[in-house]
């Protein structure tokens, strides 16, 4: 009988999770969507620190629909492990190419303030493009900012 073996994406979190605790890493980016509940396990039991993020990576559109599927998964990825020690930041968004965008930028307030309202006591935080952050308002909605290189 063949031997089965799991796709290598279903590995990929958790190996993460355990090389970062080996070397002594202490926090981990979780990014551009929400990880399989078993990496949130194993940061939870090492005790590492997770950034949690939502999948609206470069382009936001104009769109009551985007908006609303947007601020519906933030809502989700919150209600979902808001219980978690592991949890220190919530991601509402990476690298929009149209930084100073108004759509970008009514998008990207709308979800601070849903992590403002849903849970307070951690902090919203955003992944700003490398080139030119000092132009970069998409960084100025969250309470802390990571600069992608």
């Amino acid at each position: 009988m063949p031997r089965r073996v799991r796709p290598p994406v279903l590995l990929v979190a958790p190996v993460i999770v355990l090389a970062a605790a080996e070397i002594g890493a202490n926090a981990i980016r979780m990014a551009h969507y929400q990880h399989d509940q078993k990496d949130y396990n194993l940061a939870d039991e090492r005790g590492l620190l997770l950034w949690a993020e939502i999948p609206l990576v470069d382009i936001v559109t104009d769109s009551a629909a985007l908006t609303t599927s947007t601020q519906n998964q933030l809502r989700e990825l919150i209600r979902q492990n808001y219980n978690r020690p592991s949890i220190a930041f919530w991601g509402i968004g990476n690298e929009q190419l149209d930084y100073n965008g108004t759509a970008t930028n009514r998008v990207l307030a709308s979800l601070a303030g849903i992590v403002e309202s849903e849970d307070p006591d951690r902090l919203s935080t955003y992944a700003v493009r490398g080139e030119g952050p000092d132009n970069a308002q998409a960084g100025l909605h969250t309470q802390t900012t990571g600069f992608n290189k």
